[in-house]
């Protein structure tokens, strides 16, 4: 399977595209698009102590011009004001002087051709940095017939580059005629794509659909996991969902790995967290991942189960074991309060079918193994991953007691 996505040169670097494109294995710049006003083209938004800020890049009247013949104005020195402005937001982020000064020689130190020119290099550098290894290839270097527009244009792309699957953002299912892909013998696929929540330079409320340089500037190329992170999207999509007070909650999180899962999503933005896990060394890794965490302990969660005196949480989330599921989830009542959710990932089957993989009970049977608790909701979350077989959920259960 080739997968491919195709989208216009845009300055903005929404994690979305970004997200999209580290999925494919060839990214096709569309230069000869037609620039869209007041759009992400010429416009870069970054985090301030006040909340967002747009930058904007001077160009020359654009009437149905594409990327490719857009101009830059450089009369108003706009690059020192730039510059001076990702500096002034970003100097105390973790890793902002390893990077600036790259994107000091991308923005201020050459006269660009035009404005697709300077966002191509800017977003090569982020997919570089964010580690993708597949082709990028520019559409003027594919010799398109100029009259091909909307999905016959991507329909040809796809045949020019030899894909056989076309990776969709999720307003494609309003425009884009899938016919055309089938006759053709291309698949088409939709993302499904929730913002990543991670740490900021200035904390407190997290602020979304900013540049990827945000995301950059803050976690450098481990940026890339929390882009991706595993099962991250769909618990975010519980989360907002189901419990949209969930950050002033108290969580504790069962097995938590080395912290490159789901954790990567709320590990830092949770004001109350617990993390129980197995095996030492992985806490010790969690306790470096995630210092605003109350508690990151190494025990045998069977056994922290059975004191009678215990903390009592909100929500629990448990990345479940298959063989110890019966022992966690008949002594979940000891450590729920009145009101709890439950966030239990559960093995379908295994990624690669093998039989001796242990599966997870079905939505019901893990319900009747809270016999002490009462149900009030419960619904399934699968995990589906792009080019693989759904083998992963989530079962969420609103319980009390």
């Amino acid at each position: 399977m080739i997968t491919l996505v195709c989208h216009q040169p845009e300055m903005g670097m929404y994690l979305g595209l970004i997200s999209k494109i580290l999925e494919s294995d060839i990214f096709v710049i569309l230069d000869i698009a037609q620039f869209k006003k007041n759009y992400w083209g010429n416009r870069l938004a970054i985090r301030t102590k006040e909340g967002k800020q747009i930058l904007t890049v001077p160009i020359e009247k654009h009437n149905h011009k594409a990327y490719n013949q857009v101009r830059i104005i450089y009369k108003s020195n706009w690059q020192r004001k730039y510059l001076e402005s990702i500096k002034q937001n970003y100097s105390k982020a973790p890793y902002f002087f390893p990077y600036f000064g790259i994107i000091q020689e991308i923005i201020g130190k050459m006269k660009w051709n035009n404005l697709a020119d300077l966002n191509i290099e800017l977003l090569r550098f982020i997919l570089n940095e964010f580690g993708y290894k597949g082709k990028i290839i520019l559409s003027t270097d594919l010799y398109l017939d100029s009259d091909l527009k909307a999905t016959d244009l991507l329909v040809e792309i796809c045949k020019k580059v030899g894909a056989d699957t076309y990776l969709s953002g999720t307003s494609g299912k309003d425009y884009l005629e899938v016919k055309k892909f089938e006759e053709a013998n291309i698949r088409v696929e939709y993302q499904e794509y929730f913002h990543p929540i991670y740490r900021q330079v200035y904390g407190g409320e997290f602020v979304p659909y900013l540049s990827s340089l945000d995301l950059l500037f803050n976690h450098a190329h481990s940026g890339r996991s929390i882009i991706n992170c595993k099962g991250g999207k769909v618990l975010r999509k519980i989360l907002e969902t189901k419990i949209p007070n969930w950050r002033d909650l108290k969580i504790l999180e069962m097995f938590g790995g080395d912290g490159s899962g789901h954790l990567e999503f709320y590990g830092n933005v949770a004001d109350n967290i617990t993390i129980w896990e197995w095996n030492e060394k992985n806490c010790k890794m969690l306790r470096r991942k995630y210092p605003l965490a109350l508690v990151v302990e190494s025990c045998d969660i069977t056994k922290k189960l059975l004191p009678p005196v215990l903390p009592k949480y909100d929500i629990i989330i448990v990345d479940v074991l298959s063989d110890v599921v019966e022992k966690i989830l008949g002594n979940l009542h000891k450590i729920v309060n009145k009101e709890a959710y439950l966030i239990i990932c559960a093995v379908k089957q295994s990624w690669n079918n093998n039989p001796n993989v242990p599966t997870s009970p079905s939505l019901l049977e893990m319900a009747e193994l809270l016999d002490n608790l009462k149900i009030v909701e419960m619904q399934e979350f699968p995990r589906e991953y792009h080019n693989q077989k759904l083998w992963l959920s989530n079962y969420f259960y609103k319980v009390t007691k």
